[in-house]
């Protein structure tokens, strides 16, 4: 039988980085995000909403998690709080106070 520990998987090494907006909107305050590298992919993590993405390349991984982040503000800006969990409730007021402003509006 195998022993658990041998199944967990480490990353070869981690950059923590900051991003200061999404895919259409800027960020108040620049949000910290791991980069996770592992031998054939990289996964870029926040924390704060538990939400993360992965791709060969920085790049890809990055991108993929502003869209995860996209995604989930979408979801919880039309969902009512009483239908959240507390933990949930907090990512929402964290994306709420973060996003200022579509980058896309004055256009």
């Amino acid at each position: 039988m195998t022993d658990v520990d041998e199944l967990d998987i480490k990353p070869s090494s981690t950059k923590i980085i900051t991003i200061n907006s999404l895919i259409s909107f800027r960020l108040r305050e620049s949000f910290y995000i791991s980069l996770e590298y592992y031998d054939d992919e990289i996964i870029a993590w926040h924390y704060d909403t538990e939400s993360y993405a992965s791709g060969k390349i920085e790049f890809e991984a990055i991108e993929g998690l502003k869209n995860e982040l996209e995604d989930l503000f979408k979801y919880l800006i039309n969902t009512p709080d009483e239908e959240l969990c507390p933990r949930i409730q907090r990512w929402k007021k964290l994306l709420l106070y973060a996003l200022v402003e579509s980058k896309f509006e004055h256009f």
